[in-house]
């Protein structure tokens, strides 16, 4: 599983994350009692709850929406070129880490936490890299 914030002039908070394992199958807040990442009924579990939980929830598959919905696309990349607007170089990227990562997925942080941890776990490198721990760990826990 890999998060990749991705960079937006507005307050959408949009992000990649890429999983073997349907993320929103994951209950996030069991994961992270079970894994013990924070002690339990303390700030440090809600805060992981509350910055992970966006990541796992709402997010769309991509490949699934563009079968369904944009068949007027006749290729996968163009309509991430076209739908999502992003550069040719950026949709060469994304494909690659699907092939080692998993399938794509696509959300928004702004649906379910406050404007300054949004802005935290898109800006912050450290942060970024925590999450990508946690998230490879619940990923590979919850392949067949």
């Amino acid at each position: 599983m890999l998060y990749l914030p991705v960079e937006d002039e507005g307050f959408n908070y949009p992000f990649f994350l890429f999983s073997k394992v349907d993320p929103q199958v994951i209950n996030i807040r069991q994961e992270i009692k079970i894994q013990k990442y924070a002690k339990e009924n303390t700030y440090g579990e809600k805060f992981l709850i509350q910055m992970l939980e966006p990541i796992f929830t709402g997010v769309t598959d991509l490949r699934s929406e563009y079968t369904k919905y944009y068949s007027e696309y006749s290729t996968f990349n163009e309509y991430l070129y076209k739908k999502l607007l992003l550069e040719k170089k950026q949709i060469d990227e994304y494909i690659e880490f699907e092939k080692t990562n998993g399938e794509m997925y696509y959300g928004f942080l702004k649906l379910g936490m406050d404007y300054t941890l949004a802005s935290e776990i898109t800006e912050d490198q450290k942060l970024i890299k925590m999450i990508n721990e946690i998230i490879k760990e619940v990923d590979y826990e919850n392949q067949d």
